[in-house]
């Protein structure tokens, strides 16, 4: 299984070369358009981000658990824009060490 870092290096990969910001990311993943990121949409990310098929239900489920704070098992604007900016802010802090 790829470590929490590389999964985690992935998405930030994704969405800062690919997306002006985090929301602009959840209005693509959000394919239904309810303002809501299901698991189905955020294993789409973990696909386009590289994360194999055979973890992308695991990792989903396991970034849903970590943010669904409402536990709808769906992450809403503020859970997912607070996982995006939580996952900068982790990524960044690892480069410096």
């Amino acid at each position: 299984m790829p470590s929490k870092e590389q999964i985690l290096n992935q998405v930030k990969e994704l969405i800062t070369n690919n997306f002006e910001n985090a929301e602009a990311a959840m209005e693509f993943f959000d394919k239904n358009g309810d303002g809501l990121i299901e698991k189905n949409e955020l294993k789409e990310l973990l696909k386009q981000s590289g994360t194999g098929r055979m973890w992308r239900g695991i990792v989903a489920g396991k970034m849903l658990g970590g943010l669904d704070k409402d536990s709808d098992k769906k992450l809403n604007k503020d859970e997912f824009m607070n996982g995006i900016n939580a996952l900068m802010k982790e990524i960044d802090g690892g480069e410096e060490e």
